[in-house]
């Protein structure tokens, strides 16, 4: 989550990096208005701003409660009013998912829905029972698989339990969940039932809304209006979207500021997008080819032994004759510039090396758009082994697109010996990435020595950190931001 300051009742919900956009979600402000910002000391365009009902995607809320008998039974009837109260207050087209939980979840629809009615059915049917709770676990657990999900839009989390133990036995500890949470952008909104015995336990609960910018109630010192308005105010969020000035694109976490039209600064951490390497030794460096002194002379000579014109009719002549001067000026520079980088191949020349290559197969929707690129042929099967079509098109070019074959590992960066090739963007490494696939789970994980590191979904990566991936998730390499497709083959 990042870390805010700012005047006021300002708070920032969520922040992410969005290919090269930054969108901000922030609660408090009274209406839109413009606004500026910047990264660092590099100022931004003013970013659009828009109320979180016309965000591209529904604001999704995840109810998490704790249906054990450790739950006071007077305390039962309110929670099924304080659940059924946010359904009602819901923001426009907001999506709910209901879920009860002990030592594991189980969620009472397969996905978020905005049926109301359905949703306030499948509360009426939550019993109490007999049984432990692990919150930590399972909190653990909901966190890895939202980010697995890759969902880009505004997703909250309100949990409903008696409290949190810090250092369960076995267990996931609760400073884990917040290592955790301080990677993720996942507003936790708590509500506690106040047993008498257990303010300790209620502390650390609380801490989970501290830790994430929301807020917390106690479920019998509150009133059912009072925990119903504490969720509603995110109906009022205002979304804040800026395109990163490409001075700003370096790669890392970064300072970033928006002030609001009446001086309110709110500072947030950004996770950038990496634009150029400039001390990257395998970038592309392209030099400016000077004219050797002794071709200027030759061509002055050539021209001051040309036929002089007599008079002002010979004028044609010498324009012809400078034309001609022009010409050798340029061929020279031309062919000196052909053997230089004759000499100098980068490692993107393919020429001297022994291996077979085929066209990548085409995913554009109009085959006549895609661009050729080069692509090792798949790998040899490997038996037992599931196979599977692995695929990154360009976010901003369908016709930019690359295919192999995946079956246990590939390779991606600019040399030729990578499964797949990426020669046209020197701010990937010539061995940048790999992708792996483990139990029918992917990964992708950046080398050791890459310093432009890659993103998955806005989040970096750390070298020889894998980082779970499913088909639509996006992921930055190099200047440009793919979308990932895997099927079976």
């Amino acid at each position: 989550m990042s870390t805010v300051e700012a005047a006021g009742d300002f708070k920032v919900m969520k922040s992410a990096t969005i290919g090269e956009h930054v969108k901000v979600y922030v609660k408090g402000v009274d209406a839109i208005s413009n606004a500026s910002y910047q990264i660092g000391n590099i100022p931004a365009d003013s970013p659009k701003s828009y109320e979180i009902s016309n965000d591209e995607l529904p604001m999704r809320t995840l109810i998490m409660l704790d249906n054990s008998f450790s739950i006071p039974n007077s305390s039962r009837e309110k929670i099924g009013k304080v659940i059924n109260g946010i359904v009602a207050s819901h923001g426009i087209s907001e999506q709910f998912r209901i879920a009860t939980f002990s030592d594991s979840i189980t969620y009472l629809s397969d996905r978020y829905s905005d049926d109301y009615t359905a949703i306030s059915n499948m509360i009426s049917t939550i019993t109490y029972e007999n049984q432990d709770t692990m919150l930590t676990d399972v909190l653990y657990g909901v966190l890895n698989e939202l980010n697995s999900e890759n969902y880009l839009g505004y997703t909250r989390i309100i949990i409903i339990t008696d409290g949190v133990n810090n250092k369960p036995v076995g267990g996931i500890t609760l400073d884990r969940v917040k290592e955790e949470l301080k990677n993720s952008s996942y507003p936790i909104y708590t509500i506690g039932s106040n047993t008498g015995e257990n303010d300790d336990l209620l502390d650390n609960l609380f801490s989970l809304s501290w830790l994430t910018n929301a807020e917390y109630r106690v479920l019998e010192n509150s009133s059912l209006e009072d925990i119903i308005s504490m969720t509603s105010k995110d109906n009022e969020i205002v979304v804040y979207d800026a395109v990163i000035p490409i001075k700003a694109q370096t790669g890392g976490v970064q300072s970033s500021k928006l002030t609001l039209v009446d001086g309110t600064e709110i500072v947030f951490d950004v996770s950038l997008p990496f634009s150029i390497m400039e001390d990257d030794p395998e970038a592309e460096i392209i030099e400016e080819v000077e004219v050797p002194v002794e071709t200027h002379a030759k061509v002055a000579k050539l021209v001051e032994q040309s036929p002089k014109p007599e008079n002002s009719s010979n004028e044609g002549v010498v324009a012809a004759i400078l034309a001609i001067a022009v010409v050798l000026i340029v061929a020279v520079v031309f062919l000196l510039w052909y053997i230089r980088n004759k000499k100098t191949k980068t490692d993107n020349s393919y020429e001297d090396l022994d291996l077979e290559y085929e066209k990548t197969e085409c995913v554009a929707e109009n085959e006549g758009e895609a661009r050729d690129t080069v692509i090792l042929t798949p790998q040899e099967s490997v038996d037992g082994r599931n196979h599977y079509r692995f695929t990154i098109t360009d976010s901003a070019d369908i016709g930019r697109s690359f295919r192999c074959e995946l079956t246990d590992e590939i390779q991606i960066g600019r040399k030729p010996d990578n499964n797949i090739v990426i020669s046209d963007d020197t701010a990937v490494h010539g061995h940048h990435c790999c992708v792996t696939v483990q139990n029918n789970t992917f990964y992708i994980t950046d080398l050791r020595d890459v310093k432009n590191h890659s993103s998955v979904n806005g989040i970096e990566l750390k070298p020889e950190i894998p980082q779970l991936i499913v088909t639509n998730t996006k992921v930055t390499i190099g200047r440009h931001t793919y979308v990932i497709s895997i099927s079976e083959v």
